[in-house]
C-alpha cells in the first residue's frame, strides 16, 4: 500500500475513534455537528486513500464516488457546528440545516450518475496506475458546488471569528485552537489551487483532519464544547449588578466585572474554571463581600432551552443600600425619636427574647418601671421644649445606671423600664433602683433654669420560668405606684 494511503487511512481511523469520543458530549452546543464533521473527514480520508491505492479506471472512480458524502457534507456539518458554538442556534435548527444539504446531497448523487451526463467529472484518462491519484478533469456542476461548499465553509469561519471577541484569558486558548481549526483547510486549499504539490495530490483532506484534530484537542484540554462563549457586548460589562454565567459543569463560562468584589480571584482568571473555587457559597438568598461592607442578592436562572449555552445565569444585585436602609427602618422602630432608647416594642422584644433564653434555668429576672415626679407641672410652667430636655437629661443619667447587658427603653411619657436579664444577686435590682434615685435627686439644667425631676421607681423580681412579659411589667408597675404613694422619690 502506497505510504501516501497508509497516511490517509490513518488519519481517517483517528477521526473516527474521535467521533466516537465527542458522541459522548453531543448534549454539549455543537456536539453532534462536530461528530458529523469528524465522520465527514473520515469519510474523505478513507475514500481519497483508497483511490490513491486502488489500481484500473473502474477502483478508482468507484472510491472518488464513495468519498463525495465526506466531501460535501462536511461543509454543512462544519456550518452546523459554527452556528450552534457561537450561539446562533436560529440557524443551527434542522429544516434549515436539511435546506443547506439540498445542494451536496444533488451532488451526490451526480457524482453517482456521472457517466450518464458527465456534469461532475470530464476527460477521464482511461489509465489509471495504483498509488496515484485520479487523473481527470471537472465539469460545470464540480465548480458550482465547489464555490457552495467554499461559501459554506468562509460563513462557519466568519461566525466562529465572530464569536471569538472575548478578551478572556481562557477564550484566547479557544481562539488558537478555532483559529487553527479555521486556517489549515484556507491554507492548504491555495496550495493546491497554485499546484502545490505537482502530483495532484488535494492536501485540503489533511488539512480539515488538522482542523478535526485542532477542534477535539480542544474539547478535552480546554472545554470548547462545555465551555461556549455566550454573545456579549458592552451592556454586560457597563451592567451595575454582577454576572456569572456556568455550564452544565457548573465551571465559569462568561462573568463581567461588576462581580470582582466577590470573586476570590481576578475577573480575567475565573473563567474556565470551578464555581465553589471562585465564587462563595451559592446556596443562600444574599452573600457579603469578605469584608461584609457590600451585600448581593443572588439570581440564579436555568439557562436550559433558553440559550445556546445549557447552564445557569447568575445575577448578583447589590442591595447594600436597600440593607442598609432596611437596618435603618428596622432601628428606627424599635428606638425612641427623642432620646434615642429603646422604645415599647424594643423593651417587650428583649424582654420575652429574655424569657425564652432562660426558660430551662432557675435563674430570675427583674424589671424596673420608673415614672418621674411632678413632670406634668414641669411641661406646664416652662413648656414642651423644657420637657423634651428633661427627658432627655433623664434618658443620659439612666444609661450611666444600667449594667452591659440591662435593656433601658422609654415607654412613653415620662416613663421607663429597665430590664435586668440575670440576677446574680436578687438584691442586685434594687442597687440598680437606688443609683437611678440618687441620678435622678440631682436638679436638670435647662435654659430658663433648673428643675428638679426625681422618679418613683417599681422593683419586680421574679423566676423565669414562672413570669411572662405582662406579669413582669404588671408586678413592676403596682411597685412603682406603692413607691409614689410612700414617698417623692420613693422605691
Amino acid at each position: 500500500m502506497p505510504v501516501t494511503s497508509f497516511l490517509l487511512l490513518s488519519v481517517s481511523a483517528a477521526c473516527a475513534a474521535m467521533a466516537a469520543l465527542v458522541w459522548r458530549r453531543r448534549s454539549a452546543p455543537g456536539g453532534i455537528a462536530l461528530m458529523c464533521f469528524l465522520a465527514c473527514v473520515a469519510v474523505w480520508n478513507a475514500g481519497y486513500g483508497l483511490e490513491i491505492a486502488a489500481g484500473g479506471l473502474a477502483r478508482k472512480m468507484f472510491w472518488a464516488k464513495a468519498e463525495y458524502p465526506g466531501v460535501y457534507l462536511l461543509p454543512v456539518a462544519f456550518f452546523a457546528f459554527a452556528v450552534e458554538h457561537s450561539g446562533r442556534r436560529a440557524w443551527g435548527q434542522a429544516g434549515r440545516l436539511a435546506t443547506l444539504a439540498i445542494v451536496p446531497c444533488a451532488i451526490i448523487l451526480l457524482a453517482w450518475t456521472n457517466e450518464s451526463h458527465h456534469l461532475i467529472w470530464v476527460d477521464i484518462e482511461a489509465f489509471q496506475p495504483r498509488g496515484r491519484v485520479l487523473q481527470l478533469g471537472h465539469g460545470a456542476v464540480f465548480y458550482f458546488g465547489a464555490l457552495y461548499a467554499y461559501g459554506l465553509i468562509l460563513a462557519a469561519s466568519v461566525t466562529l471569528l465572530s464569536g471569538r471577541a472575548s478578551h478572556r484569558r481562557f477564550y484566547r486558548r479557544q481562539s488558537i485552537v478555532v483559529l487553527i481549526a479555521i486556517g489549515t483547510p484556507w491554507i492548504a486549499n491555495v496550495l493546491y489551487l497554485l499546484g502545490i504539490p505537482d502530483t495532484g495530490f488535494d492536501l485540503t483532506t489533511i488539512a480539515f483532519a488538522i482542523t478535526a484534530t485542532a477542534v477535539s484537542l480542544g474539547c478535552m484540554r480546554w472545554g470548547l464544547l462545555d465551555v461556549v462563549p455566550i454573545a456579549r457586548d458592552a451592556v454586560v460589562e457597563h451592567m451595575s449588578d454582577g454576572m456569572v454565567v456556568l455550564d452544565l459543569r457548573g465551571r465559569v463560562v462568561d462573568c463581567n466585572a461588576a462581580v470582582q468584589p466577590l470573586l476570590r480571584c481576578p475577573v480575567e482568571d475565573a473563567v474556565g474554571r470551578d464555581a465553589g473555587e471562585v465564587l462563595p457559597p451559592l446556596d443562600v438568598d444574599v452573600i457579603r463581600t469578605s469584608d461584609g461592607t457590600r451585600v448581593f442578592e443572588v439570581e440564579d436562572i436555568d439557562l436550559t432551552g433558553r440559550a445556546a449555552a445549557a447552564g445557569r445565569l447568575l445575577l448578583f444585585h447589590d442591595v447594600t443600600a436597600r440593607e442598609a436602609l432596611q437596618a435603618h427602618l428596622a432601628a428606627d422602630a424599635l428606638t425612641d425619636e427623642l432620646t434615642g432608647l429603646g422604645n415599647r416594642r424594643y423593651f417587650m422584644e428583649r424582654l420575652q427574647w429574655a424569657l425564652d433564653a432562660g426558660s430551662r434555668s432557675d435563674d430570675a429576672l427583674a424589671v424596673l418601671y420608673l415614672d418621674l415626679d411632678g413632670f406634668k407641672p414641669i411641661n406646664d410652667t416652662y413648656g414642651h421644649a423644657c420637657g423634651d430636655e428633661v427627658l432627655i437629661a433623664t434618658a443620659r443619667r439612666l444609661e450611666r445606671c444600667v449594667r452591659p447587658g440591662d435593656a433601658l427603653a422609654r415607654l412613653g411619657g415620662d416613663e421607663f423600664a429597665i430590664l435586668i436579664p440575670r440576677l446574680d444577686d436578687r438584691d442586685d435590682a434594687g442597687h440598680v433602683a437606688d443609683r437611678i434615685a440618687l441620678a435622678l435627686a440631682e436638679p436638670v439644667l435647662v435654659d430658663r433654669g433648673a428643675v428638679l425631676a426625681t422618679a418613683s421607681v417599681g422593683v419586680h423580681v421574679q423566676p423565669i420560668a414562672q413570669a411572662t412579659p405582662e406579669s413582669l411589667l404588671r408586678g413592676a408597675d403596682r411597685g412603682m405606684y406603692a413607691a409614689k404613694r410612700r414617698t417623692v422619690a420613693g422605691v
